[in-house]
């Protein structure tokens, strides 16, 4: 049966209808003819789930390609997953030390935690994917479809919220700086001001800026944080460093504009991975879809290739118990 079935795959006349017409032509005249067509019809019932009835060479493979297509794109997508939600964390996180400061300006970050949340997204999405293409099943496929063309719509507002709070940020940035400027170190005892006062330290040590604009804005009251500690060195003490009259100890630089460029920089980064993982999320739904044509043309022609069978069985019943009778 085996060198059969081979032979059958080489010679390029391979086809349902020539094994038919074999089968067919042979009409069983005599007991041991039983066994010849059991044989016939073993490797017929074989065939019939293995190639659709019209298949040659010359055709294309049938789902092999789409389906490793997808599935590799599937983990890949994980693993773009797991990178974009790491960098929405760490976007989302860093926020946290100036969300003081600048409360408006950092719904900005929305677009941060949408980032995050698409890389969640894409996790999932990936695992879904695998799935339906390893069982080849309709059902999963589809669903994996809808969630990608989700995924596309987050990734696309993540990244067009981060253009759009691009040209808005700067001026909302330095009027809430401004505003929240001296309130912490004017009320050092005021219940809320804990939380601004450590802000603007850890703002101006970090971009080693002091005030909005310059030193000036604190009007007298500089606080330590924006001493320069290479003048500091070999005292070691920067205990009231600001409330000496020294301007040439303390960083000269505001920090309006270091904090607007990188927070510039952050939604730059995050509409570029927004646009970029959009793009290979339609690259994704194609593949996903071909996949789906191919798994449906196979299933209607096996379908076809079940009824034909069924008719030729009958038939050659029918045959060989007319010849019998």
């Amino acid at each position: 049966m085996i060198t059969f079935f081979g032979k059958m795959l080489i010679d390029d006349q391979f086809s349902v209808s020539k094994i038919i017409q074999n089968w067919q032509g042979n009409k069983p005249s005599q007991r041991l003819d039983k066994k010849e067509s059991g044989k016939r019809l073993i490797v017929w019932r074989v065939v019939r789930n293995v190639l659709p009835p019209t298949f040659k060479r010359t055709q294309r493979p049938p789902v092999f390609m789409e389906k490793y297509i997808t599935l590799n794109y599937s983990t890949s997508s994980q693993i773009l997953g797991l990178v974009s939600l790491g960098i929405g964390i760490w976007l989302y996180t860093e926020r946290t030390d100036y969300s003081d400061l600048t409360s408006h300006a950092f719904g900005a970050y929305s677009a941060s935690a949408l980032f995050g949340a698409a890389g969640a997204t894409i996790i999932i999405v990936g695992f879904v994917g695998c799935c339906g293409v390893w069982v080849e099943n309709r059902s999963f496929i589809i669903l994996y479809m809808i969630l990608v063309v989700l995924l596309f719509i987050i990734e696309l507002t993540a990244a067009v919220l981060a253009f759009i709070y691009k040209s808005e940020m700067t001026e909302i940035i330095r009027l809430e700086l401004h505003n929240h400027l001296l309130t912490p170190f004017v009320s050092e005892h005021a219940r809320d001001s804990k939380g601004l006062r450590i802000s603007w330290d850890t703002l101006q040590s970090k971009f080693k800026c002091c005030g909005a604009e310059s030193y000036k804005d604190w009007a007298g009251k500089v606080p330590e944080s924006c001493c320069d500690p290479s003048f500091f060195h070999e005292n070691g003490s920067m205990i009231n460093c600001g409330r000496i009259n020294k301007p040439n100890i303390l960083f000269q630089k505001g920090c309006y504009e270091a904090f607007s460029d990188w927070l510039l920089e952050h939604m730059q980064l995050v509409g570029a991975m927004g646009i970029f993982l959009a793009c290979i999320q339609v690259f994704g739904l194609l593949a996903s879809a071909l996949l789906y044509v191919d798994i449906f043309k196979r299933e209607r022609n096996r379908g076809k290739n079940y009824q034909l069978c069924s008719r030729t069985e009958t038939d050659s019943r029918n045959k060989r118990n007319t010849s019998y009778n």
